[in-house]
């Protein structure tokens, strides 16, 4: 991406927030920003970067061995193709340069859910191939056709049949009336390029979320996939060939862990070789009516030690609420988490890309985890005027985001895409940028580059 394209803004979009929760004036464009020296751009990884062990990488691994970010709104419009999306990048075909896998939802999907239209249809999965730094769209790759999504969620990467290709898990919600709806996800067997679809009727449920990894530690790729309450949140063990068994033992009071968890990954946070398990939802669960600040709230991380069983909720770290001065109902659910160096101590920052009740807001968190564990909250320190208002109407519900050098200028970054929620074809929105400046804080750039 170019500089003057980053410096573009949409005033009439976006507003930020002051230290008073009920005040907005509009952002400004940040101001020109010296170059600095390239940080770390991935997290510490303890397994050895080799392709021969990405076996055994969980999907938050494996989303950092691709160095790619590509503007899928952009991409995507250029094809043809609109309605909101899941994604993963990876060197599917093994040809040496990383290809784009969507999952994408029905046409005009959002606009038919609300006017109450029957005739919604799942959407056509697409993969885009690198030819010499070009992409471009095939969606005649995947066996059988029409095995998509009404509401895809995310995609989950992993070698799930054991024979070093790595595959790809699909999660939808269905038409979205939670907790009503469910669809079943999709297992993509990566065949070099080309991919068997295998419906996965065991794992059929409100998927809103979900991680893999060799949670149990017998040598496979298990997949714990989360739906906002126990019923809808489960452990499935890999038998090693791409079958799997729901099973739930690790956990010991599992309806009180996954109260709200809306999404989940395997990380190892502390470094010190296992993986843990993070759990992101709601700070705050409103249950008629009522503001319930819940003891089991929903974001919340099991340091493996040296595995993951017998989870309890008193065992937990609570991931804490923004020191920010908010209301309650804003930016208490958490979407998705990165895990990067951000200001060159050797130690990882732990990145949150917070959400408010109507998801027309989003708010950046960053923790720094201490030696006992506990946090220290840095994020109004690294990020001023963190605050921002998007308009969901064009797309700017924000479910995940990308933290490091993205477009290799030097620069770490923070981007996150907007959704696209049936935007119009001519619309240019694309999602927001920060950017981290001399003094190791992040500048707001814009929302249309």
């Amino acid at each position: 991406m170019k500089t003057s394209y980053l410096l573009l803004l949409l005033p009439f979009l976006l507003f930020s927030c002051s230290k008073s929760s009920d005040m907005t004036t509009k952002t400004t464009p940040a101001a020109p920003i010296t170059q600095v020296p390239s940080q770390p751009t991935a997290p510490v990884i303890t397994t050895p970067k080799s392709y021969a062990y990405a076996a055994l990488y969980s999907s938050y691994q494996l989303k950092y061995e691709s160095k790619t970010w590509v503007d899928m709104n952009t991409l995507r419009l250029k094809n043809n193709q609109n309605g909101f999306f899941a994604a993963s990048y990876f060197d599917f075909d093994n040809d040496g340069d990383d290809d784009i896998l969507v999952s994408p939802s029905g046409d005009a999907v959002e606009l038919k859910r609300y006017n109450n239209d029957p005739s919604i249809t799942k959407g056509d999965l697409e993969l885009y191939t690198n030819k010499n730094g070009q992409y471009e769209l095939s969606q005649t790759v995947f066996s059988p056709n029409g095995v998509g999504h009404i509401g895809p969620r995310k995609t989950i990467l992993g070698d799930y049949d054991g024979d070093k290709m790595i595959d790809v898990l699909l999660l939808g919600t269905g038409y979205d009336p939670y907790p009503d709806e469910k669809e079943e996800p999709v297992l993509l067997i990566n065949k070099g390029g080309k991919f068997n679809a295998n419906s996965m009727k065991i794992m059929n449920g409100y998927r809103h979320g979900g991680c893999s990894g060799d949670i149990d530690k017998d040598g496979d790729i298990d997949v714990l996939l989360v739906g906002g309450n126990a019923q809808e949140s489960n452990l499935f063990l890999n038998s090693g060939d791409g079958k799997f068994i729901a099973n739930d033992n690790i956990f010991v009071d599992k309806a009180n862990i996954m109260f709200s968890v809306l999404n989940s990954e395997l990380i190892d946070l502390d470094a010190d070789g296992n993986l843990d398990m993070i759990l992101l939802g709601s700070d705050v669960a409103s249950i008629n009516k009522n503001e319930v600040w819940a003891k089991n709230a929903g974001s919340k991380i099991f340091f493996g030690n040296p595995k993951l069983n017998s989870l309890e909720l008193k065992n937990a770290t609570i991931i804490p609420s923004p020191t920010y001065n908010l209301k309650s109902s804003e930016y208490r659910t958490i979407h998705d988490i990165d895990v990067i160096d951000l200001d060159g101590d050797k130690k990882n920052e732990i990145i949150l890309l917070r959400v408010n009740d109507m998801h027309d807001g989003a708010y950046i968190q960053i923790l720094k985890l201490n030696s006992d564990k506990s946090f220290t909250d840095v994020s109004e320190k690294m990020i001023p005027n963190n605050c921002l208002r998007t308009n969901v109407l064009f797309g700017g519900w924000l479910d995940y985001f990308k933290v490091g050098d993205i477009d290799n200028d030097g620069f770490i970054e923070i981007y996150s895409p907007f959704r696209r929620i049936d935007a119009p074809k001519t619309s240019q929105f694309t999602g927001y940028l920060w950017r981290m400046d001399a003094n190791k804080t992040f500048q707001f750039i814009g929302s249309n580059f």
